[in-house]
């Protein structure tokens, strides 16, 4: 640790001393070439004012005698309006390309007092400085000399820059030392866990105490992130709904014992750091996550297992940017269910009750218009009669199935004994069985349930009822009451023309028939097993039905044990 960060400090001083020694030597150099270039430039725009008086005095001749002058550093060039070398101190000018593009020459032929251009001379292979004037005539006059005195300029100061930056380095390397083991030697022996027994210089006091005022508060939330982490973890392991929270590359942070479950995963998995591909690859569960990824609220629906979950999908933002995503995965299967059983019961009512209406509003039309004659005015009203009872019947059945519905304040349970229940039920369907030809019998022993009086009467009444309305002539129904050791059995079986094995399943739904022109003949509504089926599951009963086309149906409704006590059974009045 020792000579780690000894030498990082070492080097880093060592290296800070390198630096600024080559910048300054380059800083200087640059100097040195800027200056000598500025003073370059200046001679040559002096040469070429000095070479226009020279050409204006005389003329060609000066020219040649300039090109002989070996002791001129500067080139001299004459050039035509249309860019023709006429004259160069340097190469013959008939081997020299025309000169009206260049830059310079471009500049003075444009109206300029002078044109001037830095370019690597392709003739003489270094890089030269251009200076252009016009001269009277219409010709070019252009100086140029190349860069070389400026770059000698530095070359001759550069041997004492080296010196120089090598003696500093020399310096620097004995002081970097003795800093670096002076400034290594408290940090060595610093206790982190105990800063305040460390013997610092003064600088380093400070850091000390922030060390051991940092130690107490690290433990401090330490515990409160622990106590935390723990109280969500057991909250949410005891939520029924899934939760799972992202990170911003959607990588798993937490996820609870339910969203593994809905999503496929192992419960006893830790799945913190890893993708969310790695617990569900659910086209829906990528498509909100990454919506809400993106800084949107993401929805969706998934259906696994048989069941269809809800997946809400929020941001979560640190100002406005997104950090990462809060899923959660809501059942929403009894709901989906309840939703289309309301729809599909809102328009069997709207059926239902447009059916009746429908008739009654024709007869009603066809009275008032004088259609019917006045014999059969009477055999109009009883089918009006008729059809407004169905409409009674039908709407009395809605209100009996809403109440159940709704439940609320439910009627208290009290002993009620079935068998005289029963026999009740099979008094007030006597006459309706007589018109029909069917024989109704009750049987069995006296048995007593826990329940409500009216709904469960309502139960044996509908299921008789039943019995009888699809019965054949000459048929039986029988309602037998029979106590068991598990509680008490009520069968209703009749002989009537019982029901297809493939609609034996829907007959307790709402609204279904399984022989709707047989149902219209008799009156039904196609609710009474429905209210069936409502007062068992009210009652905690358990329902089965077994019917065989052509040879009758029986109907058990199976209650659990009474725990009444001793209490009187309510007696049938």
């Amino acid at each position: 640790m020792r000579r780690s960060l000894g030498k990082r400090i070492f080097f880093a001083l060592f290296l800070m001393a390198l630096i600024t020694a080559t910048l300054t030597g380059a800083l200087v150099s640059g100097v040195v070439y800027a200056r000598t270039y500025t003073d370059l430039q200046a001679e040559v725009r002096g040469a070429a004012h000095l070479a226009a008086v020279g050409i204006a005095v005389g003329g060609q001749d000066y020219l040649v005698a300039l090109g002989r002058d070996t002791a001129a550093h500067d080139r001299v060039t004459r050039i035509a309006a249309d860019g023709t070398v006429l004259f160069d101190t340097a190469a013959d000018p008939a081997d020299m390309e025309n000169h009206a593009s260049r830059p310079e020459i471009a500049a003075v032929r444009a109206g300029a007092a002078y044109g001037e251009a830095v370019r690597l001379s392709a003739t003489l292979g270094q890089q030269t400085y251009y200076y252009a004037l016009p001269l009277p005539d219409g010709t070019v006059l252009r100086v140029s000399t190349t860069t070389e005195s400026a770059l000698s300029a530095v070359w001759q100061a550069l041997p004492w820059l080296i010196a120089v930056g090598v003696l500093a380095l020399l310096l620097t390397l004995v002081l970097a030392r003795r800093i670096a083991d002076a400034l290594v030697e408290p940090l060595n022996t610093l206790d982190p866990a105990n800063p305040e027994t460390t013997k610092a210089y003064d600088e380093l006091s400070p850091l000390v105490g922030r060390l051991h005022e940092q130690n107490r508060t690290v433990h401090r939330q330490l515990a409160e992130i622990r106590a935390r982490q723990e109280e969500f973890r057991i909250l949410s392991s005891s939520m029924d709904e899934g939760l799972l929270m992202l990170g911003l590359h959607a990588e798993i942070l937490s996820v609870n014992r339910a969203a593994c479950t809905v999503l496929g995963g192992d419960p006893a998995r830790d799945y913190a750091g890893e993708h969310v591909l790695r617990l569900s690859r659910a086209l829906p569960l990528q498509t909100v996550t990454a919506q809400a990824l993106a800084g949107n609220r993401g929805e969706g629906t998934l259906e696994t297992n048989g069941r269809l979950y809800q997946i809400l999908a929020s941001p979560i933002l640190v100002g406005e940017e997104p950090r990462g995503a809060l899923v959660l995965l809501l059942d929403v299967t009894e709901r989906q269910a309840a939703e289309r059983l309301r729809r599909e019961f809102s328009a069997n009512v709207s059926h239902e009750l447009k059916t009746p209406l429908t008739s009654i509003s024709g007869y009603a039309e066809m009275i008032a218009g004088g259609l019917v004659r006045p014999e059969d005015v009477r055999g109009f009203a009883g089918r009006i009669h008729r059809e407004a009872g169905r409409l009674l019947a039908l709407i009395e059945d809605i209100m009996k199935l809403s109440r159940l519905d709704e439940g609320g304040d439910a009627p208290a349970h009290e002993p009620v004994e079935l068998l005289a229940l029963a026999r009740q039920a099979a008094e007030r369907l006597e006459l309706r069985a007589q018109e029909l030809g069917v024989t109704v019998r009750v049987a069995g022993e006296k048995a007593v349930v826990s329940g409500v009086y009216g709904q469960l009467f309502e139960l044996i009444f509908n299921l008789t009822e039943n019995g009888v309305k699809y019965n054949r002539v000459g048929g039986s129904v029988t309602v037998t009451v029979q106590p068991d050791q598990t509680g008490v059995l009520l069968t209703v079986a009749d002989t009537g023309i019982g029901i297809p094995a493939d609609a034996q399943a829907r007959v307790f739904e709402r609204f279904y028939r399984v022989d709707k022109s047989r149902s219209k003949e008799t009156g039904g509504t196609g609710l009474g097993l429905s209210i069936v089926k409502h007062i068992a599951l009210l009652h905690g009963a358990q329902l089965t039905l077994e019917s065989e086309e052509g040879r009758g149906t029986t109907v058990r409704v199976h209650f659990a044990a009474h725990s009444g006590g001793n209490a009187a059974p309510h007696r049938c009045k």
